[in-house]
Order: C-alpha cells, then sequence, then structure tokens
C-alpha cells in the first residue's frame, strides 16, 4: 500500500473527530459573527432613551447653547409674587422666539420686546388664569428707571429658546395683538418676581 492510501483514512478520521466535537460544543460558547461594538450599538438602540441627556450632549449644544438645557424643575417666586393684581398670574416658562423687536423705552424704563410662542410651562400659579401660548415678552433693561433686569440689550433670534419667569397677563385683559392675533403679555422677569435665561445664563 502507498503512503497516499496511508494518508486518506487518517485524513478523514482527524475531519470526522472535528466535527464530532463541534456538535458538542456547549451553545453558550458559541459566538455569533459581530464585534463588540456591533452588540453594544443593538443594546443601545433597544434599550431606553433619556432624550434629556440627548439635548445637552456637547455635539447637539454646538450650534445652540439654549437648545442643551433639559426642561427647567418648577421654580416658584416668592409666594407675594404669586398674585401681584387680580386676573394676573406668576409663571415659569420657556418660549421659542418669533419675532425681535428691541427696546422700547416708557415710564416704567427699558424694556427689551419680543413675540413668543410658549413651547412648556414648568410652573404656573393660577392655570385657569392663562389663555393663551401666543405671548407679548417684555423684559426689564436695567437703567435708572429701574436698575433690576437684563444688564443691556440681549438680541434674540428667531427660533431661539428662552427660560423665563416673571408674571402672565392674559390675552383677555392685556389688549394687545401681534401677528398671531391676540396675545398674552409675560414681563416682571426680574427680581423679587421673576428672571430669564438667555444662552444658558441667568438674568434677574
Amino acid at each position: 500500500m502507498t503512503a497516499r492510501s496511508y494518508a486518506a483514512p487518517a485524513v478523514a478520521c482527524v475531519c470526522a473527530a472535528l466535527v464530532f466535537l463541534a456538535a458538542c460544543r456547549d451553545p453558550g460558547d458559541v459566538k455569533l459573527d459581530g464585534s463588540a461594538a456591533d452588540a453594544a450599538l443593538s443594546t443601545d438602540l433597544a434599550g431606553p432613551r433619556d432624550l434629556g441627556s440627548d439635548l445637552r450632549s456637547p455635539d447637539l449644544a454646538r450650534g445652540n447653547a439654549d437648545l442643551a438645557m433639559a426642561w427647567p424643575a418648577p421654580m416658584p417666586p416668592p409666594t407675594s409674587c404669586n398674585m401681584r393684581n387680580p386676573g394676573v398670574t406668576a409663571i415659569q416658562i420657556v418660549v421659542r422666539i418669533d419675532e425681535y423687536k428691541g427696546l422700547q423705552t416708557g415710564r416704567n424704563g427699558v424694556h427689551e420686546l419680543a413675540e413668543s410662542t410658549v413651547v412648556h410651562t414648568s410652573w404656573v400659579y393660577d392655570k385657569t388664569v392663562v389663555d393663551t401660548s401666543n405671548v407679548h415678552l417684555a423684559m426689564n433693561v436695567a437703567s435708572v428707571t429701574d436698575p433690576a433686569g437684563l444688564p443691556m440689550e440681549l438680541p434674540l433670534a428667531v427660533g431661539q429658546t428662552i427660560e423665563v419667569e416673571g408674571e402672565y397677563i392674559p390675552a383677555a385683559t392685556a389688549m394687545y395683538t401681534n401677528k398671531s392675533g391676540p396675545a398674552a403679555v409675560v414681563h416682571f422677569t426680574h427680581m423679587p418676581c421673576g428672571y430669564a435665561v438667555i444662552g444658558g445664563k441667568t438674568y434677574n
């Protein structure tokens, strides 16, 4: 018998042994094709998402600091600010700027004006007073008349989101109209009854 004849049966036996060992292997030891990174990605996509952390991520925050914040926690003002006059209410909201109108000087000092839409309400003293999300924003700018509020004009961009706490005057009694129709007025966004958060910085 030649060497080739002896080799063929030997190779067949070795192959049969390998097939047997593979068949007896514990299924738990078998690894599916794919990298660890693929497995981690699958787990991430399948698991719950924290949208707040998404908004706070550096990549998304780089373009607009205002969008980097999650919805603010309730921060009620002193109780004396809850309803300074009948028919109004203290409120804490996040608004989207629809139109920036600049500064206006009047008998009550200098105010920075903007038309906006309420996108989130963190806290309100009397929600029955609130009659629209269309809001005319009047933020006090520090002056000789009233040193509280914004330190100077802080121009706002259309689409920008800011947080404000102040006094809400409903559209029914504010008697103010903008391009979106009858609007409520939010003012007194300074100490002791309010504040404004613009670009991640708090002004009061």
